[in-house]
C-alpha cells in the first residue's frame, strides 16, 4: 500500500463530477455560482493564509505551497507522483470542483431555448471573462496548473469555454461535421 498511488486524473474528474451532479440535483443556478465562487476564493484563502512550516505563508513553489504540504503529512512518498506533492493531491482536488461546475454552466447554457448565435456570444463572453479575471488574479494567486490554483481554474476554463464556443459554431452552427467525426 505505501507505492499505491490513490490520486490521479480520473479521480480528480471523478470527484469534480461527482460533486456538480449533487449540487446540480439539489441546489438551484444561483447557489452552484455562490458555491463556485466561494470555492475559488476558500481556495486562494486556504493557499494564501495556511501555514506550511519552514516557508513563508503564501509561498507557491513547490516545497512551499499548502497543497504540496498536506500531500507530504498525509501520503507516503512511494504514494506521490513527485517527491514534493502529487499534482492530483487531497487538496487540490477541491477547486476541481469549480473545473466541473464550469462544465455544468456550459451545457445549461447550450441547452437554453436562446438562439445558436446567443449561445456562442455567450459562451465567447464567458470566456473572456473567466480569462480576464485569471489573469488579473495571477499577480496574487500565480496560475499553476499542478495545484490547481483557483487562477488556473480561470483561464482553463475561459480557454475551454471559448474553444467550446468555436466548435458550436464550425460543428452545430456551420455544419462542417466530417471533419470531427473521427473524435
Amino acid at each position: 500500500w505505501d507505492h499505491v498511488r490513490f490520486f490521479g486524473v480520473l479521480q480528480r474528474q471523478a470527484f469534480g463530477y461527482c460533486i456538480a451532479a449533487i449540487l446540480f440535483v439539489t441546489t438551484k443556478p444561483k447557489t452552484q455560482a455562490i458555491v463556485f465562487i466561494s470555492i475559488l476564493l476558500l481556495y486562494w484563502a486556504l493557499l494564501a493564509l495556511a501555514p506550511v512550516p519552514g516557508f513563508h505563508r503564501g509561498d507557491y513553489s513547490q516545497w512551499g505551497n499548502f497543497a504540496n504540504y498536506v500531500d507530504r503529512v498525509v501520503l507516503q512518498l512511494g504514494q506521490m507522483y513527485e517527491k514534493y506533492g502529487d499534482p492530483e493531491g487531497p487538496v487540490s482536488m477541491i477547486p476541481a470542483i469549480c473545473t466541473a461546475l464550469l462544465g455544468l454552466f456550459a451545457g445549461r447554457w447550450l441547452k437554453s431555448d436562446r438562439s445558436s448565435r446567443d449561445k456562442v456570444v455567450g459562451l465567447v463572453g464567458a470566456g473572456a471573462v473567466c480569462l480576464a479575471l485569471g489573469l488579473a488574479w495571477a499577480p496574487f494567486l500565480p496560475v499553476i496548473k499542478k495545484i490547481w490554483t483557483s487562477s488556473y481554474v480561470l483561464v482553463a476554463g475561459g480557454f475551454s469555454l471559448e474553444l467550446l464556443a468555436l466548435f458550436y459554431w464550425a460543428i452545430d452552427m456551420r455544419g462542417w461535421r466530417k471533419w470531427s467525426f473521427p473524435l
